[in-house]
Formats: C-alpha cells, sequence, structure tokens
C-alpha cells in the first residue's frame, strides 16, 4: 500500500507538470466554472464573443455544452457558425450528428468544411453517406477525405453504395480511401474498380491492391497487365504485380 508521502509526492508531480504548461492549467481548473456563463454568451449581440464563447466550450470540452452549441450552428454570422462546428467536433458527442448534418448546405463554404472536420472528428458512421457525397465538391474534397480516413472501416458500406453513381473523380478518391483503410472488407471494392469505365479508377485499383499485399488480386491484374487498353493502367498492374510476388 503506497505511503501518504509517495502519494504525495506524486500529486505534486502531476501538479508541477500541469504548471509547465498554464494553457492546460487554465482549461482544467478555470474553464469547467465559465461553461454556464459562456453559454449565455453564445447569444451575445457582439459576434466576436459568440465565437470567443464557442472556441472556448470546445475546448472545455462538457458535452452539457452541446444544445446550445447545436443552437449555435444557426447563427447569422459564419464565423460563429464554423466556432460551433469546430466546438462540436472537439466534445466528440454523437447527440451532435444531426445537427452537423444538416449544416453541410450551409452558403458559405467555410462552414461546409468546419462541419465535415468535426464530422470526421465524431466517427459516427451515419455520416459516411454525407461526407462521400462531398467528395466531388473540390472546395471540400481534402477535409471530406480526410474526415473519412478518420471514420475508417466504419465507412466502408457507404463508401461502396455510392461507388456505382459517383464522378470519376470522386471513385478515385473512394478507392484511393479503401486502399488506406487497412481493413481487407475493401478487397471486394478495389476488385470492382478494376473493371470501372474510367482508366484513372482502374489505375488507383492496382496501386491499392498492390500496396494492400492482396494476394488474390494476382490473376485478376495479370488481366489487366496483359489486355487493359490504357499504358497506364497496365503499368500500375505490373507494379503492383512486382509488389505481390513472392521474395
Amino acid at each position: 500500500m503506497p505511503s501518504l508521502a509517495n502519494v504525495k509526492l506524486i500529486f505534486l508531480r502531476e501538479f508541477r507538470d500541469q504548471l509547465r504548461d498554464r494553457r492546460t492549467l487554465f482549461t482544467v481548473l478555470v474553464l469547467p466554472n465559465l461553461l454556464y456563463p459562456l453559454m449565455g454568451v453564445l447569444v451575445d449581440p457582439d459576434r466576436n464573443l459568440r465565437r470567443a464563447a464557442a472556441e472556448s466550450l470546445g475546448a472545455i470540452g462538457d458535452p452539457q455544452a452541446v444544445p446550445p452549441l447545436l443552437l449555435a450552428l444557426e447563427d447569422e454570422h459564419w464565423s460563429v457558425r464554423c466556432a460551433a462546428a469546430g466546438a462540436l467536433g472537439r466534445i466528440r458527442s454523437a447527440k451532435s450528428t444531426t445537427g452537423l448534418l444538416a449544416r453541410l448546405h450551409d452558403d458559405d463554404p467555410t462552414v461546409r468544411r468546419a462541419v465535415i472536420a468535426a464530422l470526421g472528428e465524431l466517427g459516427d458512421p451515419r455520416a459516411a453517406g454525407a461526407l462521400a457525397g462531398a467528395l466531388p465538391d473540390p472546395a471540400l474534397q481534402g477535409t471530406a477525405r480526410e474526415a473519412l480516413r478518420r471514420m475508417g472501416s466504419a465507412a466502408l458500406p457507404d463508401l461502396e453504395r455510392l461507388f456505382p453513381a459517383a464522378t470519376p473523380e470522386a471513385r478515385r478518391l473512394i478507392v484511393d480511401l479503401a486502399g488506406r483503410l487497412e481493413d481487407r472488407r475493401a478487397r471486394r471494392l478495389l476488385l470492382a474498380a478494376l473493371a470501372d469505365d474510367a482508366a484513372e479508377v482502374r489505375t488507383e485499383a492496382a496501386h491499392a491492391l498492390g500496396d494492400g499485399g492482396y494476394l488474390d488480386a494476382v490473376r485478376p491484374l495479370m488481366d489487366v497487365k496483359a489486355s487493359d487498353p490504357s499504358p497506364g493502367v497496365r503499368q500500375a498492374a505490373a507494379a503492383a504485380l512486382k509488389k505481390l510476388a513472392p521474395r
């Protein structure tokens, strides 16, 4: 059983470590006492104060702040809506998913990016379809891809469902994502993509199969290497086969 002196020593060391970072100390000791006052500031006439309040609530990370932050997603100023979305992403409550999804069509692209990033932080599979649907938009593409990557294997069913009707660039991105998930269940989507109409999608699928070590893809890749009409796809298949060759 640890002595009182040892417990005290451990406490003092922990406290010293907290003191090294004044920002952490402020977050741990001060911000929780400001929770309810900050929620009240979310309706202040000054938009800068509303934005700062939303950011501070995200730093506290208390789920009690979720309902007022969801209301702040409807704020008249884009910067407040951005801050509210970011705060909800930091709190990571599944209760935020529906409200965030409703803001995916916000008039401001900065808000839409903040919402997508927040959904990625939440990792709620219910958002996977909407995130995949944002892939064709060049303004949202990078953020949506990162959000889906963070979601991981939970996104696979929606990626498979949306794949056939997506644009060629979106299909390429879906294949790239599936290859990065390190989930063997992605094999079906990657093999199907080898027969895609778009050469860039077939190329991405060949690379993903080789990088993922899918040995059961050797025969389909050999067929692609021998007969695909695109030199780039044939080259990608050859490179994948080289990676899959026995060492």
